[in-house]
């Protein structure tokens, strides 16, 4: 079993945990959740410019208004 995280840092809370049966599976939904959270807090920011997304291995992070709002992802393989 693999699951994904997604932990709001600003909110200092698991935003959710969601489960695969393989790795691929939870890498495409840490980059389409990542990507689509992007999207949306691009279109809801004032200064647009101000939003980063880094995703890197298993991990991704989204970084808007300077830092004052965080959410970031990790896959991992729970063991069998």
């Amino acid at each position: 079993m693999y699951l994904v995280i997604c932990y709001a840092v600003h909110d200092k809370e698991i935003v959710s945990i969601n489960k695969f049966d393989n790795w691929e599976q939870a890498m495409n939904f840490l980059l389409a959740d990542a990507s689509n959270t992007y999207k949306e807090t691009k279109e809801n920011i004032i200064d647009h410019e101000d939003v980063e997304c880094i995703i890197k291995d298993n991990f991704a992070q989204l970084l808007a208004d300077d830092g004052e709002y965080t959410w970031t992802w990790h896959a991992v393989k729970m063991p069998d």
